[in-house]
């Protein structure tokens, strides 16, 4: 992962006191199993993990490790819209993007430049 994708992770940890790991974004052996039977090639991998890396992604991500945390709970300390708010809120500080790029579908390495 780069650096502006860590410093994201870490913001959401943070603030959410969650942990997020590697393999909850890309999961490396599936990775490495595609890679070694030849079904794709690294940068094929690569292509669609930056098409599949969404804010969604990441809101969906969050919920679910909150979900994860809070199980059991019926009523979870964070609503969509708040986990929603800060993900926003870590893309904006960690990229200096402008709100209005922040869209669900927006890809966070190719449309808002994580490195």
């Amino acid at each position: 992962m780069g650096v502006d994708i860590l410093d994201i992770v870490y913001r959401l940890e943070k603030k959410f006191s969650i942990r997020i790991d590697r393999d909850n974004i890309v999961d490396q052996e599936e990775w490495k199993r595609v890679v070694r039977s030849k079904q794709k090639t690294q940068k094929e991998l690569h292509d669609e993990f930056v098409d599949r890396f969404t804010v969604k992604f990441l809101c969906d991500l969050v919920e679910q490790k909150i979900r994860e945390k809070n199980e059991g709970i019926d009523d979870l300390p964070y609503g969509r819209a708040e986990i929603e708010h800060f993900v926003a809120e870590a893309l904006i500080e960690a990229l200096a993007v402008k709100p209005e790029e922040i869209k669900p579908d927006a890809r966070i390495i190719k449309d808002l430049g994580a490195a």
